[in-house]
């Protein structure tokens, strides 16, 4: 979704994008209706979408718990809702568990699989844990001794992991998957690997050994214990419904109104 930087600098700046993101999701959700769509936001900051030469790294309106709750109180819509990623949470020091329990879960459509650990290293010691790691001059850190980013993406002490796999996260999965289910949440379940001992290997085997190490994690809190271990139950399968949805003419974002 994005964030407007250039209003979000002003004074009232949160409530500028608000205004923002009305003017133009309406037509867009407006158009998801009539094609029988839902469209889903994806709860993270996006903190490496600018250079780390900026100094916030909130730069996605859908980052935080309370946007999400403006932005449907805003358009009412029921073809809006989103997927949960609780490693966004983590990294920002706030507890997924909690958030869940605060959850509209008619909005909330799928839930992203992935670890995040926290670093407790010297860049979290210099530049503490409120506010992004700052880029300044490198002849002016070096000389001063001063961490800097090394990557856009490099700016909140924390590495994203596949739970179960490589050692401990930040997380704990046995509270979050027991409120979701207490909440009585019924859809998927997504593993989306990021970790850089899995997938950021480049290890085709890795990356396999990343998703089954979570598979296996994950069983005993999701499945039945059966004759051969943890399983998923098959007779809770359910073939894909048939849709209908009005056959709506193509257009483009300047013919959205």
């Amino acid at each position: 979704m994005g964030y407007n930087h250039e209003l979000g600098g002003q004074e009232g700046g949160f409530g500028r994008n608000l205004d923002e993101y009305v003017k133009v999701f309406t037509p867009i959700i407006k158009y998801a209706e009539d094609l029988g769509v839902t469209i889903l936001y994806e709860n993270c900051p996006m903190e490496g979408w600018r250079s780390a030469k900026y100094t916030t790294t909130f730069n996605n309106l859908t980052g935080v718990l309370a946007a999400r709750k403006l932005m449907y109180a805003l358009i009412p819509s029921r073809a809006h809702g989103e997927i949960y990623d609780p490693s966004h949470d983590v990294w920002q020091h706030t507890n997924p568990v909690d958030v869940i329990r605060e959850t509209d879960m008619s909005r909330l459509y799928r839930i992203h699989v992935k670890a995040t650990r926290n670093l407790h290293n010297q860049t979290r010691t210099y530049w503490g844990s409120m506010y992004p790691v700052q880029a300044v001059d490198p002849a002016l850190a070096h000389l001063a001794h001063v961490p800097q980013p090394t990557s856009d993406w490099d700016r909140h002490n924390y590495e994203a992991m596949m739970p179960g796999f490589g050692g401990s996260d930040s997380m704990d999965w046995r509270a979050f998957v027991e409120i979701v289910i207490a909440k009585g949440f019924k859809r998927p379940f997504e593993m989306e690997n990021e970790a850089s001992n899995s997938k950021g290997t480049g290890n085709l085997e890795a990356t396999v050994q990343g998703f089954k190490a979570t598979r296996y994690f994950l069983a005993p809190m999701l499945w039945p214990l059966g004759p051969n271990g943890y399983q998923y139950d098959s007779t809770a399968y359910q073939a894909l419904k048939e849709t209908r949805s009005q056959n709506i003419p193509l257009v483009t974002m300047n013919q959205l109104k």
